[in-house]
């Protein structure tokens, strides 16, 4: 073989070499593939001033800084003020764990549902209803364990006395991968539940979801929790365009 070219080959085959040695770690976990981390972050002390980057380098800039209120909570997913209860937070966890807290002692047990936590499924969301704070009632989107194929549930709970229960399964949506599942609720103004649901993952939305009428992923729904024909777990708002 030519010396040179021989050469050449090498040097090609090092430089693969150092491409594959310096790839980051890759746990495979289903589908999917989730990033290891050599090291855990630095900690967060004090205030963080705010970076503008982009086209915002140019544009008006507010003076804003971060501020820590609360520190060594894992995996959070939903921050939400308690109604009825000034000061006073329910903190989510990815993997099933919920907790309330008053921000400056230690946060407190608050529920705990079995889910399923690859990728990006979890204990997503949760919604107080506009009157919690007389009826206890709350709504949770989590990927429940256990559950073949998976689905993105919307379950209601009660606060009483007696405890913390989940009362009912509102919604079900089958997901057919572990990302993209989304996972906020909130109440509007006209005290429906909307529900924001992801076109369903992978990438690029390969199944169209997005832009298909046909399915509720790629979706912001909108039920009424209050008004409940018998028979059904949710009804449908009168002035929904889509009803017909």
């Amino acid at each position: 073989m030519n010396r040179n070219r021989a050469l050449r080959m090498g040097v090609v085959l090092v430089a693969a070499a150092i491409v594959v040695l310096t790839l980051p770690r890759c746990k495979p976990i289903g589908r999917l593939a989730v990033k290891v981390l050599d090291e855990a972050p630095a900690p967060v002390t004090g205030a963080l001033k705010a970076q503008f980057n982009g086209m915002d380098e140019n544009r008006t800039q507010l003076e804003v800084q971060l501020v820590p209120v609360l520190e060594g909570q894992k995996q959070l997913t939903d921050l939400q003020p308690i109604p009825g209860e000034p000061g006073h937070y329910a903190l989510l966890s990815k993997p099933g764990k919920a907790y309330t807290t008053d921000l400056a002692g230690e946060p407190a047990p608050f529920f705990e549902v079995d889910v399923v936590t690859v990728s990006e499924q979890g204990l997503l969301g949760l919604a107080f209803h506009p009157n919690y704070a007389v009826n206890g009632r709350f709504f949770t989107n989590t990927i429940p364990a256990g559950v073949s194929p998976e689905v993105t549930r919307i379950a209601e709970w009660v606060r009483d006395d007696s405890g913390v229960r989940q009362v009912s399964v509102v919604l079900d949506v089958e997901q057919p991968y572990q990302n993209h599942n989304a996972g906020q609720l909130a109440f509007g103004p006209d005290g429906m539940l909307y529900i924001g649901l992801g076109d369903g993952g992978l990438r690029d939305d390969p199944f169209g979801h997005g832009q298909d009428g046909t399915t509720l992923l790629g979706s912001m729904l909108r039920v009424d929790v209050d008004n409940v024909p018998e028979g059904k777990s949710y009804g449908v708002p009168a002035d929904n365009p889509f009803v017909d």
